[in-house]
């Protein structure tokens, strides 16, 4: 049937092609779940690579348990036709149920399940599920916030990021953030300490304020808008001037950047220029805009400083403790990998070939994790891109085309490096899912 493909040099080059790492660029319905199945086939009944040798990562637990039920029925094929490939198709069928055949955040756990111990994990994991991680986020948020309104080092950020409209609701939604990235906190928010947060000096602003105000004098109209704008700005002016504490300046000097002048001041209203006396409302306006936002700046990343250091304890604690959530099961094989060449060299021999599914919507630790056990004891390089994967050691199915969907932090940039770093290219280009009657209909339709 190949043979008629256009694409069929390459369908055969993935099957029988096991020496060569391949990086296949296939669409959706274009059968790269059958390719996939086929060259570990190949790898099984011609290689003699054992499945149980053999890691097949696949995005949702779906696709993993799809796979595996049409692995089972190509080997059970096999075995019933008693051909000289029973012995190692039987093989295959035992081996199967214990494969590493699943997910990526699976095959994380199968790593430090099996290296617990230089992982630093506890020998018995517990890995908490979505609505597990939601509760045990409120409690540490509980605790979180306790810790927050009692510690002197964050009370003044904390206050002035709250005079400016920072609220403890934001703080949470930061810790939830930071939580979902807590692999990049150490070098992206931590590795440059923040600067520390300075209240401005707001004398010469005050005192055009003041004579912006004067200027009232001109207008001969009581009820202009641009006259009942210039006594807000009065008002404003007058709490900066008694206000008793940095947060209250820093209040009332961002409700001064919110004034509103344009469309303001009718023309004949006024014995001086109205359009002038507005153009100096907007100067002031920005000018105070320009002074509230490094302080907020600063706060916000004094706060995120602070935030970020108890979001990595708290990965900490559960490292130690052996009670997982979803990320740590990529970061912590990830670290493992980065640190241990004898669990890389572990690793290696235990999972001969790598066969990464839907690879556009999967996390770029992925990609990382797969060159480290590829290029075993020897891959001890800061950057993936410099590991030495031998040929054939692995393969990558991917759509560069669906990587703008962003599952689990992927990233087109990602998929296009891997790409041009990782062994040859293929593309699988036959569509099996959108006939004829599909594409006359949405070419008719969308032609209009």
């Amino acid at each position: 049937m190949t043979g008629t493909l256009a694409d069929a040099r390459e369908r055969d080059r993935i099957r029988t092609d096991t020496a060569e790492t391949l990086f296949v660029n296939a669409g959706a319905g274009s059968g790269k779940t059958a390719a996939l199945i086929d060259r570990v086939t190949t790898l099984v009944l011609c290689d003699g690579v054992r499945l149980s040798r053999i890691a097949a990562v696949t995005f949702t637990e779906k696709a993993g348990a799809e796979l595996r039920d049409r692995l089972r029925e190509q080997f059970e094929a096999v075995w019933r036709a008693d051909g000289p490939d029973k012995p190692t198709a039987e093989q295959a069928l035992d081996d199967l149920d214990g494969a590493a055949i699943g997910t990526l955040h699976a095959f994380g756990q199968r790593l430090l399940t099996e290296h617990p111990i230089e992982a630093g994990l506890p020998p018995i994991i517990e890995v908490l599920d979505e609505v597990g991680s939601s509760v045990a986020f409120d409690e540490r948020w509980s605790e979180l916030q306790a810790e927050l309104l009692d510690d002197d080092d964050i009370a003044a950020p904390l206050l002035l990021g709250m005079a400016m409209g920072m609220r403890l609701d934001h703080v949470r939604s930061l810790a939830v953030s930071l939580g979902k990235d807590w692999d990049l906190i150490e070098d992206r928010v931590l590795s440059v300490p923040p600067l520390p947060v300075e209240v401005p000096d707001v004398t010469d602003l005050l005192a055009r304020a003041r004579e912006l105000v004067q200027s009232g004098v001109y207008c001969t109209v009581p009820d202009d808008r641009l006259l009942r704008r210039l006594a807000e700005l009065a008002d404003l002016v007058e709490l900066i001037d008694t206000a008793p504490d940095a947060g209250t300046v820093l209040t009332n000097l961002e409700r001064i950047a919110e004034l509103k002048y344009r469309n303001t001041g009718q023309k004949g209203n006024w014995r001086v220029s109205a359009e002038q006396v507005r153009n100096v409302g907007l100067e002031i306006a920005a000018d105070a805009r320009d002074m509230v936002r490094p302080v907020l700046d600063r706060c916000l990343r004094q706060m995120t400083s602070w935030v970020g250091q108890r979001v990595l304890d708290a990965a900490e604690t559960r490292r130690r403790e052996g009670k997982l959530e979803f990320h740590d099961l990529l970061v912590l094989p990830r670290d493992l990998l980065r640190r241990d060449a004898g669990v890389r060299a572990a690793v290696h021999e235990d999972y001969q070939r790598l066969l990464l599914d839907e690879f556009q919507d999967t996390d770029p630790i992925q990609i990382e994790l797969a060159a480290r056990i590829c290029g075993g004891a020897a891959a001890d390089e800061p950057r993936w891109q410099a590991v030495d994967v031998p040929p054939g050691r692995l393969f990558v199915v991917g759509d560069s085309k669906q990587s703008i969907y962003r599952f689990r932090r992927a990233d087109i940039a990602t998929y296009l490096e891997a790409e041009r770093e990782i062994g040859e290219t293929a593309s699988l280009t036959t569509n099996f899912r959108t006939v004829d009657p599909i594409l006359q209909w949405v070419n008719a339709v969308f032609g209009r």
